[in-house]
């Protein structure tokens, strides 16, 4: 491979992870624990 080819490629993936670990901090999901009760009263509730 090309040094310059070989330049592109870490830098994409160095872009790559970068934004992964980025979109980790910024993109939170909240996942609220539901008991099975609380789930067949939803469930029958429709």
């Amino acid at each position: 491979m090309e040094p310059r080819q070989q330049f592109s490629l870490r830098y994409i993936l160095v872009a790559a992870t970068a934004i992964l670990i980025l979109q980790s901090f910024f993109v939170t999901s909240h996942v609220e624990t539901l008991p099975y009760s609380g789930f067949k009263i939803l469930l029958g509730a429709g």
